[in-house]
């Protein structure tokens, strides 16, 4: 609990620092921008975010239902909330997986199984990112958007940081032996050199990990159609996310000469380049990418205000959504075993 209220206290605290800084040369403007917004395109993005969040938790339910078919809808979209605020604490949001896993655990969803799910959506989302961001990559040199050097250099790092994910994963679901050699020699290294301090703690650590790449890889193998599925839907679903943009920009200024398409493109290329920042949600990362992808389309003005609500709707409001629900099913189960102990 400690630790939550710290990362939360954090995230305010850079939140605030980060408007500070966006807005301090454009305050008035912005303000006058937001409160002059269109409200039906407002709703329409809220609307397309929502979507994206569905289309997430059926992706999740999909994974859930082989090891639990009476998993439902209402479960997974409690559960895709609850891990937005995890995952928007932690750094490269790496907080919702365990929070998944101990939650499917008391939804009698096996430890094990559970692990499977979180290992299956991970492998799903980096090829359903992958491919998106390589179609994006193209289509910018096809319409000839041309971000500053430095940004493109970071977008491009992030499709090589999140490719060696991927492909470290395959890796160690295909060559799990040599993995587990190569991996505990790497820790042996380290322990040596005093970065790592306890070597047998950290190889156990690693051979679990390799083994459940192993058993999600041979899981989704196994289940290849659905795994197609999955990898289709999760495709849909970042297209939904990139979507909140343009409706944002539009109840901004429906004059911006911006499309669809191009907003796709231009979201999943800022996304990219902040999957690598060690911050939670990526910020200052995401936050750089946006305004200096999308003013290459619009004012600076509106850029800066767009990004404001984009964040909220996207990332801030999730986030704090999903530490209210948390604390309500937490508590309510803590509660539901306290009186279960209590009449045995």
């Amino acid at each position: 609990m400690k630790k939550i209220v710290f990362r939360s206290t954090f995230m305010f605290l850079l939140t605030a620092f980060l408007l500070y800084y966006i807005l301090k040369d454009n305050f008035f403007e912005s303000v006058n921008l937001l409160f002059s917004s269109n409200i039906l395109f407002l709703l329409l993005a809220i609307l397309v975010w929502f979507l994206y969040f569905l289309a997430e938790a059926i992706l999740l339910k999909l994974l859930i239902n082989k090891h639990n078919d009476k998993y439902s809808l209402k479960q997974s979209l409690l559960l895709n909330i609850m891990s937005k605020f995890f995952n928007g604490i932690t750094p490269f949001s790496l907080g919702g997986q365990p929070l998944q896993v101990y939650q499917l655990s008391r939804d009698n969803v096996k430890v094990t199984d559970g692990v499977l799910v979180v290992t299956e959506m991970f492998i799903i989302h980096e090829i359903s990112l992958i491919f998106l961001i390589l179609v994006s990559i193209l289509c910018k040199y096809l319409f000839s958007i041309n971000p500053n050097s430095f940004l493109w250099g970071i977008t491009i790092f992030g499709l090589i940081f999140n490719s060696i994910g991927l492909l470290i994963a395959v890796f160690v679901s295909l060559k799990i032996n040599a993995a587990k050699k190569i991996g505990s020699g790497i820790i042996s290294f380290f322990n040596k050199i005093k970065i790592i301090k306890n070597k047998e703690k950290s190889i156990e650590g690693w051979y679990n990990k390799c083994n459940e790449y192993s058993n999600g890889f041979k899981d989704m193998v196994n289940n290849k159609k659905l795994i197609f599925k999955c990898v289709v839907l999760n495709v849909i679903n970042f297209i939904f996310y990139a979507l909140v943009p343009y409706f944002i920009i539009l109840a901004i200024d429906s004059s911006v000469n911006i499309n669809i398409f191009y907003t796709i493109i231009l979201t999943m290329l800022a996304y990219v380049s902040s999957t690598f920042v060690p911050i939670p949600g990526g910020s200052v990362g995401m936050e750089y990418a946006y305004v200096n992808y999308y003013i290459l389309f619009a004012p600076e003005s509106i850029v800066l205000t767009s990004l404001i609500l984009w964040r909220f709707i996207s990332y801030y409001f999730p986030m704090i959504l999903g530490g209210i629900i948390f604390n309500i099913v937490d508590n309510k189960k803590a509660r539901m075993c306290k009186e279960d102990a209590n009449n045995i």
